[in-house]
């Protein structure tokens, strides 16, 4: 991972890198979605191989899941539905980086439309992300 913030310096135990970004688990035991330079969306195609890797990285165990969703422009509505109906399967809850209306949105609507399993929550930074996912339940 490219990126130089707090969630991609730290040293991974297991990372897989595909076209559209890499998705990593950390030794705190955090999963996370860094996206690759320039990718505005995801499709469903994209998004069924990030979720045979996320459980794979995971091994069955979900764990909190953070996602850098800065750069997302759209997700259809598909795309939307099958993360509200497939985050329970490697994450314990949702913490997602954003800075923009259209993430905003985007995230909105999974929760309300698709209503997922997990505790799903929108924050500006990611270490306020990072200390929501350590909370324990």
């Amino acid at each position: 991972m490219n990126n130089k913030n707090n969630i991609v310096e730290n040293d991974f135990i297991k990372s897989r890198e595909f076209d559209f970004g890499t998705i990593a688990l950390r030794h705190d035991g955090i999963l996370v979605f860094e996206p690759s330079k320039n990718i505005t969306t995801v499709c469903l195609k994209d998004l069924k191989i990030m979720l045979n890797g996320l459980v794979e990285l995971c091994e069955n165990k979900p764990k909190p899941f953070f996602s850098n969703n800065r750069q997302l422009k759209s997700l259809g509505s598909e795309e939307r539905e099958f993360v509200g109906r497939n985050l329970h399967l490697f994450a314990t809850k949702t913490a997602i980086i954003e800075d923009s209306s259209i993430v905003r949105f985007i995230t909105y609507m999974i929760a309300h439309l698709h209503k997922p399993e997990i505790p799903m929550k929108m924050f500006k930074n990611e270490n306020e992300a990072i200390q929501w996912l350590k909370l324990k339940d």
